[in-house]
């Protein structure tokens, strides 16, 4: 195959390398933004989800504190009624206490007009006995002619005696009475201000319970008008929850067209590399020119100590400075064990790892080539699966002055990195 077809064919893979890297790389940028885009939104349902079954909640929890508030009204009004029923029975048994009381003042006063009489008929019992004696006394000095009188006089003495007797156990008995009355007095004394105590207990019940009921009816009314706040907002929450399910719905039909990119990005990157896979055994100017590169890198890293992973890691990244052809440079000791880091060129920072120091990598066969046949060696091109671009990896053994083996050197160019050398070299 000629060399401007080869390399035709070279320049066509680069172009297609780059075009799958951005594809892949706006693809992956998709998904993830997707990805964050719908945990954001798995996290909004999350909280609608819980926000509507908090205010389902509220709203059933508030219909059942109505429910309860109704039941608290009722009672309120029917305990109303039953204190208002006994507030009127206490009042009328008030009313007919104070009549008792009324009936136990004017016995009072029949006892003291009864006492009164007593006393009266006791004064003329003693009066009838003072006659009685007067008239004995005159029926003796009468003689036979007085024995009438005589007979009056005992007959009057025993209505004087019989009267005192009854006097006095009338006044006895209308004592007890009156003692006893006084006991009523009082006891009735006391009910009818207990009774007076009562009606107003009475009426005051009436006013609280009155004051219940109103106070429940504005319970129910706030605790309705939260419920219909809850149930507006329960239905703004599952509206929303609708157009957050719909978003989702569109975020994994673009995660869909996303993976069928990421197929047809696949599928690019399969041609490109049969592409190359069909000019593997071809060499170009341009791998003459990055063994060329390689070669005057492995030259200038002679005075180098190797063993130092801080000094060589120093000497490889200081070569960006002046070439844009590496995208990758490393160094191995003779048994295959890398000795320094991966120094990556800073346009693929973060697409190629800065580790790799102490990798065993004696199997490979860009450090086994150079280190068998003490020459230089160079890859086919290929698509770097770090980097996404088109790549040769160039390998040069590092020599000491007794021509014993020190290390090798491995470099990685990028298919930009070929016009970056050509533009540097036009003479070769």
């Amino acid at each position: 195959m000629g060399d401007s077809v080869t390399e035709a064919v070279m320049r066509a893979a680069a172009e297609n390398a780059k075009t799958v890297q951005a594809l892949e790389e706006g693809v992956d940028a998709l998904k993830t933004a997707v990805a964050s885009q719908e945990d954001r939104l798995e996290g909004i349902q999350e909280n609608i989800v819980r926000g509507v079954t908090a205010l389902s909640r509220f709203a059933s929890d508030a219909g059942s504190v109505a429910d309860s508030i109704d039941s608290v009204a009722a009672a309120a009004q029917r305990g109303m009624g039953h204190v208002e029923t006994l507030a009127s029975d206490v009042g009328v048994m008030a009313g007919q206490v104070s009549t008792s009381g009324g009936f136990l003042r004017g016995l009072a006063e029949t006892i003291a007009e009864i006492v009164k009489t007593a006393a009266a008929i006791k004064e003329t019992s003693e009066d009838l006995a003072v006659i009685s004696i007067n008239t004995a006394i005159e029926a003796a000095r009468a003689g036979d002619r007085g024995r009438g009188f005589a007979v009056i006089a005992r007959e009057v003495r025993k209505l004087a005696d019989r009267s005192g007797e009854l006097s006095d156990l009338i006044g006895k008995s209308v004592t007890d009475a009156g003692a006893k009355l006084g006991g009523v007095r009082a006891a009735v004394g006391s009910a009818e201000s207990s009774s007076r105590s009562a009606a107003e207990a009475s009426r005051s019940f009436t006013v609280e319970f009155s004051s219940i009921v109103e106070a429940s009816a504005h319970a129910r009314d706030l605790v309705g008008g939260f419920r219909n706040v809850a149930r507006e907002r329960l239905e703004a929450e599952r509206e929303i929850e609708s157009q957050v399910r719909g978003i989702s719905a569109e975020a994994l039909s673009i995660i869909e067209r996303g993976n069928a990119a990421a197929a047809l990005a696949s599928a690019l990157r399969s041609s490109t590399e049969r592409t190359l896979s069909s000019i593997s055994g071809e060499r170009t100017k341009h791998h003459d020119q990055a063994l060329a590169e390689a070669e005057k890198l492995a030259v200038s890293l002679s005075a180098v100590d190797i063993r130092s992973r801080e000094v060589l890691d120093a000497a490889l990244r200081s070569v960006f400075t002046r070439s844009d052809a590496f995208a990758l440079l490393y160094v191995m000791d003779p048994d295959g064990r890398q000795v320094s880091s991966n120094v990556v060129h800073p346009a693929f920072a973060g697409k190629i790892a800065s580790s790799g120091y102490g990798a065993d990598r004696s199997a490979k066969e860009y450090f086994r080539a150079p280190a068998e046949s003490k020459a230089s060696y160079h890859s086919p091109a290929y698509l770097s699966s770090a980097s996404g671009s088109l790549c040769i990896t160039a390998s040069v053994p590092l020599m000491d002055s007794g021509g014993r083996l020190r290390g090798v050197l491995a470099a990685d160019f990028d298919a930009g990195g070929y016009s970056a050398i050509a533009e540097s070299h036009p003479g070769i």
